[in-house]
């Protein structure tokens, strides 16, 4: 059954965060930095299924490297951040057209360029596990040029709105596609709370999000964990554990950090 999840996140300079690093990272590139003076070198990561940018002619390279220059101060946002879950029922061309037009609508919306990944599930994870990094900058984009900042996003006021929006738009592409699949399961932007309050029952549980650096752990005692491990809060039972665990929020905050990098 194919998950709804829908993750937006900040990249703050403030945090040590590097829209070149991330935009490394998440294409399996090798990028430079010449504010670091620093090359962040991912080529040799695997499980990027296709990429590709949106709104920009040139060079991943020359995108991320313009997108940190046009800020000058050191709590700017240097970009943003869409994580998503896509449905393990679709084809890999299926996944790929499907990021791609929804990249094509968020351009239409805020004329900011986007550069876009769609990973495989590790080798080691849940082998449904496909999903989608979406890195966006936080100025238009026109001929190459940043313009004007997309105030809309960086005000409480107006950027609920807009994420709403975006989640409610995603959904309905998976499952334009989702409905041509015999069995399939549409699925639902709204968080376990709102949709329980429709029909008066009582929210499901919701899965707890792991994390990138607990899930690594996981995966390394996956074959000797016979006893329960307490990580934090949590308590971890043998099998219990899943790699692409998430978290659906009663009302998940715009634009608030839900990953580290």
């Amino acid at each position: 059954m194919a998950i709804f999840y829908f993750a937006v996140q900040n990249l703050r300079r403030a945090d040590g965060r590097n829209a070149i690093a991330a935009a490394a990272y998440r294409s399996g590139e090798k990028l430079y930095s010449t504010d670091r003076s620093k090359a962040f070198d991912y080529s040799k990561k695997r499980g990027v299924l296709g990429k590709g940018l949106i709104g920009f002619e040139g060079s991943r390279q020359e995108l991320w490297s313009c997108a940190e220059k046009s800020e000058n101060r050191k709590n700017s946002v240097v970009a943003r951040e869409v994580i998503l879950a896509l449905p393990h029922e679709m084809t890999d061309d299926e996944r790929q057209q499907l990021v791609e037009m929804f990249c094509s609508w968020l351009r239409s919306r805020h004329g900011f360029a986007l550069d876009w990944a769609v990973h495989t599930p590790a080798q080691l994870g849940d082998r449904r596990n496909y999903h989608a990094h979406i890195l966006m900058t936080t100025r238009q984009v026109s001929n190459e040029v940043f313009g004007k900042k997309t105030r809309e996003l960086d005000q409480r006021n107006t950027s609920g709105k807009h994420i709403e929006e975006w989640r409610r738009q995603w959904a309905s592409y998976c499952n334009r596609l989702l409905g041509s699949i015999p069995g399939c399961e549409l699925l639902d932007y709204r968080s376990y709370s709102r949709q329980a309050e429709q029909c008066g029952s009582k929210p499901k549980t919701p899965q707890r999000h792991l994390g990138p650096a607990i899930t690594n752990i996981l995966r390394k005692t996956e074959k000797s964990m016979v006893h329960p491990v307490q990580v934090g809060p949590e308590t971890i039972h043998p099998k219990q554990h899943s790699v692409c665990s998430r978290v659906e929020t009663a009302e998940r905050q715009p634009l608030k950090a839900s990953y580290a990098r």
